[in-house]
């Protein structure tokens, strides 16, 4: 760790009126160009980062004047910065092909006791980027430790058109194979963060369990053709990620703690009521909104009129292909075997079509506590 100071390139003493006579031009040479690698990295460096706010290896002392020049070397702007923020600001506004100053040598002493020196600009960009390289680990580090924290729900950003994977949700374990649930069916997930060229990127790799790589060439998954992808990370904090694809598609992944808050497969747990064997009471409306996320069917197209789809429950599939025997939503039910299965009838309401899918549930009772 060492502190950099930005100085004027003459005497600190010199008020602005004095500093304001000064018009013969400076050496460009010794100046720091808006297009070099190492005027990037100051940027990086003063933008804010995200859950590395503490993660720190080179601090600038403020307050210092920061000034910019024009091609000729002649000084445009002289501005007194008082924080990272405005330093960045500073630096946003440097026009293409104008020059910033930083006066030579820095010196700090270190936590060891022994003294640190940069003379030139090639010294302070090999140190800036050692010191990025430091910085990008410790965030994938924690962006690896946020990732495994809960699950990660789908969410769509204000304004956005409908999408077919809006509410599902990616899960990271501690160790071994992650998963991502999409309309009730589980597919393995990997998660891998890394930095390409100072941006902080997701790696994301989904497979159907079971299937080989030549029955995925043959008929392409559109669940992993729309994942598997490098996104980049707009941001990422201890409760949301947002990531950006090529094309310019954007989710915000959200982190929920509450399993009564997203919906996985169409599996749903009671706790096996005391003294019973294997038996609880399932209160099926209690599973209507699941059950309405993962298999009611997706409209495309957002200008067309919302369909409205009625739910009926039923104890055998041909009960609920004929819609007959239904079940009391509101009525709790103990379970006859465990699993047991249920068919749910989605009807589409219109009474000129006839339209309608089964989709099967699970009930399932558990020990519990």
């Amino acid at each position: 760790m060492f502190t950099s100071c930005f100085d004027d390139d003459r005497d600190d003493n010199l008020d602005l009126a004095q500093e304001e006579e000064q018009v013969d031009p400076v050496d460009t040479a010794n100046l720091i160009a808006e297009e070099s690698e190492l005027f990037g990295y100051l940027e990086s460096l003063t933008d804010e980062l995200g859950i590395a706010d503490e993660v720190v290896c080179i601090i600038f002392v403020y307050p210092f004047t920061a000034k910019e020049y024009d091609e000729d070397g002649l000084e445009t702007r002289s501005v007194v910065v008082s924080n990272d923020n405005e330093f960045n600001d500073f630096l946003t506004q440097v026009k293409e092909e104008h020059y910033i100053n930083l006066s030579f040598p820095i010196v700090a002493e270190l936590e060891d006791g022994t003294t640190f020196e940069v003379n030139n600009k090639e010294d302070l960009q090999a140190s800036i980027e050692e010191c990025i390289g430091i910085i990008h680990e410790q965030i994938v580090t924690e962006c690896n430790g946020i990732a495994k924290e809960c699950v990660w729900v789908v969410t769509l950003l204000e304004d956005s058109l409908p999408d077919f994977y809006d509410q599902s949700v990616f899960e990271i374990p501690e160790i071994g194979i992650g998963s991502y649930f999409h309309r009730g069916i589980l597919y393995e997930n990997s998660w891998i963060f890394y930095f390409i060229e100072g941006k902080l990127h997701l790696n994301v790799f989904l497979e159907i369990p079971g299937e080989d790589d030549e029955e995925e060439e043959e008929d392409p998954n559109p669940v992993l053709t729309n994942w598997n992808f490098d996104w980049e990370v707009d941001f990422i904090n201890a409760t949301n990620i947002q990531i950006r694809r090529d094309d310019g598609l954007v989710y915000l992944l959200q982190k929920e703690c509450e399993e009564e808050n997203y919906c996985t497969e169409f599996i749903f747990t009671e706790c096996e009521t005391a003294g019973s064997n294997e038996e609880a009471e399932f209160l099926l409306n209690d599973y209507l909104s699941c059950i309405q996320i993962m298999a009611e069917p997706f409209q495309e197209d957002p200008d067309a009129e919302p369909v409205e789809y009625v739910y009926t429950f039923h104890f055998t599939d041909s009960d609920a292909a004929i819609n007959e025997n239904a079940i009391d939503p509101d009525v709790a039910i103990v379970n006859l075997g465990n699993p047991m299965s249920l068919w749910v009838r989605i009807e589409d309401t219109d009474p000129e079509t006839d339209d309608f899918i089964v989709q099967e549930i699970s009930l399932l009772v558990e020990e519990c506590e």
